[in-house]
């Protein structure tokens, strides 16, 4: 009974000192009390909405008082001696109309101390907790940074929380934070080859709001009641024909659902999927030729749904049918021919691409559709493999089968048809070869002065005639040749011999 006694006379006291505080000039004291939110110009809510306030150096009070239009509103005591929370209240009345507040402190040292004044502050209905931000995006910049992006109608936002797990079975964990007028932020901290996932929540005076729905690094997105499929692509299999793949990341969807669009129209359902699936064929008899569509697959639980990455494909007004490899042979140490069956009646090159051993398919060569082989140089005893494809400068078929083979160190044949004559000048040889050489070895023995065998001469594997300007009138010689690579020499040709009819002096 006596604290109530005592309580009504300090509030007898401060009420009586309440015109005398607001008379004094706030610029002429240090600032104890000030209002962080609302600021000027600002609004508030006529009922339940928040002000955010901040003390300096004040070790205990009796409670705060609230002004608007420097009439006394209410006091607010400390709690558990902490700080009040100040709910703004007032009267409906004053909807639509621009205020003027500041708070006065009360101190248990028997001093008083007023805010800031925040000025034409405008009442506005009740406020409501922040919606959660919607259309989460994504864009890739690299395989170590991305950009999202969202959109929000809530007011007042304060700041955005951005949210990131790693991988389907990671956990959520605050990443960012970012200020309330800001709808995009930068991620340059991916890990190459890793799949994250995102949320965003915005904060208020009023409160927090839900979050916006989930969106993984590759543009999946939904819930977090069921992993979205990932890593959705689309190809053209042949005219009217596309195929979707994708990985399914959930273990708790009932079945999945196929949606497609054009570059202007809304997504639809084409078609559904069962559970664990991760392909599907559109054959539809509404794809035609030069058109743009875009896929996405929804993963459907009981509870709720989540969507895969978009994937776009381009259906070309015809199909180019891809060759057939018949062979690959290794018909020398270092080449490698390649044949095909032409399965098309457009005319178009073909393309000739080629990976070794665990590489990566890269083009080896490109020739005309008139044209059915490639010649390939390659080095012996490693793996080669081998695709090709036609390509009329604006389409490309699918690859055909791959073929592959190991190349070996071919023995080199020897050279054939040697024959020669005196020209008067030189003895011109010439001779035959089937396969391929870098280099033949000509040889020659004078039989009529009983020499023996000697090199004469080395010449290019292209060329198929030798000059021997060498000779000595009515002597015969006797010539080989012999093919060389990089790797081994042939066999000799067959001997032949040829004379210098020259008359001597």
């Amino acid at each position: 009974m006596k604290f109530l006694l005592l309580l009504v006379a300090m509030l007898a006291f401060f009420s009586g000192c309440a015109d005398d505080i607001l008379n004094n000039d706030p610029a002429d004291k240090e600032l104890k009390i000030e209002i962080l939110n609302p600021a000027d110009n600002d609004s508030l809510g006529y009922k339940g909405e928040r002000i955010d306030y901040t003390l300096k150096d004040i070790s205990g009070f009796y409670f705060i008082e609230l002004y608007v239009n420097n009439d006394f509103i209410r006091n607010y005591p400390p709690v558990n001696n902490s700080n009040p929370i100040i709910d703004f209240e007032i009267d409906s009345s004053f909807l639509g109309k621009r205020v003027d507040l500041f708070l006065i402190i009360y101190a248990t040292n028997g001093t008083s101390y007023k805010s800031n004044t925040v000025k034409n502050i405008l009442i506005t209905e009740d406020k409501t907790l922040p919606s959660a931000p919607v259309d989460l995006q994504v864009v890739l910049l690299s395989s170590t940074a991305l950009n999202l992006s969202w959109k929000d109608n809530s007011a007042y936002i304060q700041e955005y929380e951005i949210w990131r797990k790693e991988g389907v079975n990671g956990n959520f964990t605050k990443y960012l934070s970012v200020s309330g007028d800001q709808r995009n932020v930068n991620d340059d901290n991916l890990a190459p080859g890793t799949v994250y996932y995102y949320k965003v929540r915005g904060i208020s005076r009023n409160g927090i709001s839900d979050f916006s729905k989930v969106i993984s690094s590759d543009g999946s997105g939904g819930s977090q009641n069921i992993p979205a499929p990932g890593n959705l692509k689309a190809e053209v299999k042949d005219f009217r024909i596309i195929i979707l793949t994708w990985k399914d990341n959930s273990t708790n969807e009932n079945y999945f659902k196929i949606e497609r669009r054009r570059p202007w129209s809304a997504f639809e359902a084409i078609g559904y999927s069962g559970v664990n699936s991760e392909s599907f064929t559109d054959s539809s008899s509404e794809l035609t030729g030069g058109a743009e569509y875009f896929y996405r697959i929804k993963a459907i639980s009981g509870s709720d749904s989540s969507w895969s990455n978009e994937a776009y494909i381009f259906m070309p007004p015809y199909i180019l049918k891809p060759p057939t490899i018949i062979s690959v042979s290794n018909p020398s140490s270092k080449s490698v021919i390649v044949k095909w069956k032409d399965n098309d009646q457009i005319w178009s090159d073909f393309v000739v691409e080629r990976k070794t051993d665990g590489g990566n398919f890269a083009e080896a060569g490109r020739v005309e559709g008139s044209v059915l082989s490639f010649r390939d140089t390659v080095q012996p005893g490693r793996n080669y493999f081998y695709r090709v494809k036609q390509d009329d400068g604006l389409y490309s078929s699918s690859y055909s089968d791959e073929m592959g083979i190991i190349t070996q160190i071919v023995p080199l044949k020897a050279p054939f048809n040697l024959n020669g004559y005196y020209d008067g000048i030189n003895m011109i040889l010439t001779w035959e070869y089937s396969s391929e050489a870098d280099w033949f070895i000509i040889e020659k023995r004078d039989s009529t002065a009983g020499g023996s065998f000697s090199e004469i001469a080395q010449v290019e594997g292209n060329l198929r005639q030798y000059a021997d300007n060498n000779t000595v009138c009515q002597h015969t010689y006797v010539y080989r040749l012999r093919a060389k690579d990089p790797f081994m020499v042939s066999p000799y040709s067959p001997e032949k011999a040829f004379k210098n009819w020259n008359n001597c002096p």
